[in-house]
């Protein structure tokens, strides 16, 4: 019963950490790219651009379990030495690149197992965004890494 406790706790922390309500989505970002340090093999970074990046509870929820599913898949498939995350404004928007030298993949077998219903945590993060609003981009090749650009817009207040 208390390790289902604490397995609860942590599902839960990592879902909606309490730094991201008190400090905001890029320590919340910066905060999982080090957790991942501390028990991965692979070396991950983190960069912001310093810019103000307004967004509703939403989105910044959204972005950081998509994020967070991002590097778990680096740790469990990609067989990366290194992966970075950014985190900068662009225009209206708020774009989070994630990118990593890992195995990768072809883009075509990926498509074809998309419609057989494999990769659904890429699928599930396309979906989302489309609700949101935003959208994302998906690069990659066998044995040249992924990067996953998301891009969500910023919140009524900062747009022009």
């Amino acid at each position: 019963i208390n390790q289902l406790i604490a397995n609860t706790r942590s599902l839960i922390y990592e879902m909606s950490p309490t730094i991201l309500y008190q400090l905001g989505l890029s320590a919340a970002l910066e905060s999982i790219v080090e957790q991942m340090n501390t028990f991965a093999g692979t070396a991950f970074t983190f960069q912001d651009d310093g810019s103000a990046k307004p967004l509703d509870n939403n989105s910044s929820i959204f972005l950081y379990r998509a994020v967070y599913e991002l590097l778990v898949n680096i740790v469990k498939h990609a067989k990366a030495q290194t992966a970075h995350v950014s985190f900068k404004k662009y225009k209206n928007h708020a774009c989070i690149s994630v990118q990593d030298d890992g195995t990768g993949f072809n883009a075509t077998k990926r498509q074809a197992a998309k419609k057989a219903g494999a990769g659904y945590g890429l699928f599930s993060i396309s979906e989302r965004l489309e609700q949101l609003g935003g959208s994302i981009h998906i690069r990659s090749k066998t044995g040249h890494g992924v990067r996953v650009d998301l891009s969500v817009p910023l919140s009524a207040t900062d747009k022009p």
